[in-house]
């Protein structure tokens, strides 16, 4: 295939390598992101739990928004409530840039109203002001 030595094989193949990795980075950057934005908008294919979704297979945790795991009290009514609320429909996600295990990080809006807002206030999730900066603190409803 090459005429050349296998000095020059390794060379080309290392060239190419070099030029794949580029194209990755640029496609996918630091943080692994698969947009040149960090808004996404698409069709909710999965409800994981009360603060997690899936759009167009997508993960998404909302950003300062802790609902209880499905395990726990009220978990699987924090999931049914967001199943009834986002399930197929469209919505339009704005990314942070930061990730949590396989999840990107973000606040997602069917309809122009923020997901996590609506669980806080129906009382199956609570504000975590670490990431949210406090801004649900408001609509939590006392246990």
């Amino acid at each position: 295939m090459f005429a050349g030595s296998p000095a020059s094989f390794l060379f080309v193949w290392a060239g190419i390598s070099a030029l794949i990795g580029i194209l990755i980075w640029n496609n996918y950057g630091s943080e692994g992101f698969l947009w040149d934005t960090d808004v996404i908008t698409g069709t909710v294919t999965h409800v994981r739990d009360g603060d997690t979704i899936e759009v167009d297979g997508v993960p998404i945790r909302f950003e300062g928004v802790a609902a209880p795991e499905l395990k726990e009290r009220y978990g699987r009514e924090s999931k049914y409530f967001m199943v009834d609320l986002v399930s197929g429909k469209e919505v339009r996600c704005e990314l942070t840039g930061e990730r949590s295990y396989d999840r990107y990080i973000g606040n997602c809006f069917p309809d122009g109203e923020d997901i996590g807002a609506l669980t806080i206030a129906a009382g199956l999730a609570r504000d975590c002001p670490r990431f949210s900066g406090g801004r649900y603190e408001e609509l939590e409803i006392p246990a």
